[in-house]
């Protein structure tokens, strides 16, 4: 029985084939999907999900969860945190308990036009995701 396919697992392979491309390779043919390297590296490293469902289905993996409204946080939440105050953290997770889905959205949507410089006040800590 094939493993559920994580990001780990992907490290794993990659760090006894010590190259993305025989890592693609062999993933490939043991999931019987077709993903590039780069797809399995930034998949690998976190940068990026995978969301056709068929290639998640195939890797064992649950279907993919909405930023708004899924209870599982998917990996491109990280890019927002970087951008969130810690008030805009407890505003989205207060909108979200709340069930007003639309307006978590839009929050996001704010957060993920202004620009990464200056967007934190003077003195407000950078949320990490280690620190939730």
């Amino acid at each position: 029985m094939k493993k559920r396919c994580s990001p780990r697992l992907v490290q794993k392979v990659y760090s006894k084939a010590r190259s993305w491309r025989k890592t693609a390779e062999t993933l490939n043919d043991l999931y019987g999907v077709n993903l590039s390297h780069q797809a399995w590296r930034d998949y690998a490293t976190g940068r990026r999900d995978i969301a056709n469902q068929a290639i998640r289905a195939a890797l064992g993996l649950e279907p993919r969860a909405c930023p708004t409204c899924g209870r599982k946080y998917p990996v491109q939440l990280g890019r927002f945190l970087a951008k969130m105050t810690p008030a805009e953290w407890d505003r989205w997770h207060e909108l979200r308990r709340q069930k007003k889905y639309k307006a978590a959205r839009h929050l996001l949507e704010e957060i993920s036009n202004r620009k990464r410089k200056g967007s934190r006040g003077r003195g407000q800590k950078k949320i990490t995701p280690a620190a939730l």
